[in-house]
């Protein structure tokens, strides 16, 4: 590569990808005929797609909540359910972008949501982490019903969804 080429990766731990899946958010729900609040389902594995639909949430579209949606490898599904954030094996699964034990952008949300942007308390957790769980006292892990839930599935549930709605659907 010569020096006048310049390269950007835009990953879901890089901003500006997190700034571009927020616009899709209010176009979905601009592109509604009634306009009341809505839900979204995210899969996810690193969460940005997931903090980008809270982002859009804070910055106000009307949302009743925000589904979680993993595979096998479930820290977020654990701590939305269970508020138990801890490391597990990565298992591999049918689904690969998904397959994470950690939640690279989970942290935003930490630090925003149930830290109030305390940087100091978000850096204490984090810095002890993976080697200590983050676990809240009841009243901060309660916020989450404000507006998250979370759903797991495994590989065989993933197939039996794909092909019950292959067999719906009416484009082929």
């Amino acid at each position: 590569m010569n020096n006048d080429q310049y390269l950007l990766a835009v990953n879901s731990i890089n901003w500006t990808r997190i700034v571009g899946q927020i616009c899709y958010y209010f176009y979905a729900y601009a592109n509604l005929r009634d306009h009341k609040s809505i839900s979204f389902s995210v899969p996810t594995g690193n969460f940005g797609n997931v903090f980008a639909c809270y982002s859009a949430y804070k910055m106000g579209l009307p949302l009743k909540s925000i589904s979680v949606a993993v595979n096998e490898n479930d820290i977020l599904h654990r701590f939305f359910s269970n508020n138990d954030y801890s490391k597990h094996a990565v298992l591999e699964t049918i689904s690969p972008s998904m397959d994470i034990s950690v939640a690279s952008n989970f942290e935003r949300l930490v630090y925003d949501f149930f830290l109030d942007r305390d940087s100091n308390a978000c850096a204490n957790l984090f810095n002890s982490f993976p080697s200590n769980a983050i676990k809240f006292d009841s009243t901060i892990w309660e916020k989450r019903h404000e507006i998250f839930l979370s759903h797991k599935v495994t590989d065989k549930e993933t197939k039996e969804i794909i092909s019950s709605l292959f067999l719906k659907q009416t484009i082929f």
